[in-house]
């Protein structure tokens, strides 16, 4: 299921369930509206550090309970921020990803 608006007001209206959605970036509006909350202040709630497949891995996660989203029921947003680089090198990639709740 995809992060649409009509499948979230099913699933809360009419089946009274919850939804997890991933929001990629062909939600522009509700992506940018994502990445513009205040990150920096939001604690980070786990870390985990690996090694493996010849590169090293940072993961984080991050939540916050929001009320005024582009996106119809959405009260939490978990961010989950990668930075991995190759062993033997310096330089760090990063992604991210965002989900409703």
């Amino acid at each position: 299921m995809h992060a649409q608006r009509a499948h979230a007001v099913y699933l809360v209206q009419q089946r009274h369930a919850h939804y997890l959605f991933t929001v990629k970036d062909n939600q522009p509006t509700l992506a940018a509206q994502l990445r513009r909350l205040p990150w920096k202040q939001v604690p980070v709630l786990h870390r985990q550090s690996s090694r493996g497949h010849g590169r090293a891995e940072i993961r984080e996660v991050q939540a916050v309970t929001v009320d005024d989203l582009v996106f119809p029921h959405a009260r939490q947003v978990v961010r989950i921020r990668r930075r991995r680089r190759p062993l033997g090198t310096k330089r760090w990639t990063s992604e991210g990803a965002f989900l409703l709740e």
